[in-house]
């Protein structure tokens, strides 16, 4: 659709509870469409198998970078203390490869359902007047496009637990 400037996505693992992000830089009109089409893959990914290619492509992207997990000293000990933190598996690293080559097409789903509840998103939109408009046209004139979110608008100089 050419809407972004740049996309992706993360999970951020936590010691009490995790994020799933996913980052949209676009213009400031684009900015409702963008988060729109965002959410339309999402929705897809809890009722829709991915197409096995894509699952291929994100499995070598996945192999592909985790030389950067440990690629200095400094990653490779931090990487060790976060799993050691986290109390993951002696052999997580050394099984890594295996694991993410065993990902189904059906995990994907169940993952996606289990863990997206898009009614329950917190949309977070660094921008300016435009794309606060994007979003509140867009949801004035389709709602359900973007799952009935609150809009609250911030200012930057509000804290984020005060606008929610």
């Amino acid at each position: 659709l050419g809407l972004a400037y740049s996309l992706y996505g993360a999970i951020l693992p936590s010691f009490l509870s995790g994020q799933n992000i996913i980052v949209i830089q676009t213009k400031s009109e684009s900015a409702s469409q963008a988060t729109t089409e965002s959410l339309k893959i999402l929705n897809e990914m809890q009722n829709n198998d991915v197409q096995k290619d894509e699952l291929d492509l994100a499995k070598n992207a996945i192999k592909n970078s985790y030389i950067f997990k440990v690629d200095t000293p400094d990653d490779a000990i931090k990487r060790y203390i976060l799993l050691k933190l986290y109390d993951y598996p002696k052999d997580y690293d050394a099984s890594y490869f295996d694991k993410v080559d065993g990902v189904t097409l059906a995990d994907i789903k169940q993952a996606a359902s289990k863990h997206w509840n898009l009614n329950e998103l917190v949309i977070v939109v660094v921008g300016n007047q435009k794309a606060y408009n994007s979003f509140k046209k867009d949801l004035e004139n389709s709602p359900q496009s973007l799952y009935n979110l609150k809009l609250q608008q911030c200012s930057f100089d509000e804290v984020l637990r005060k606008c929610l």
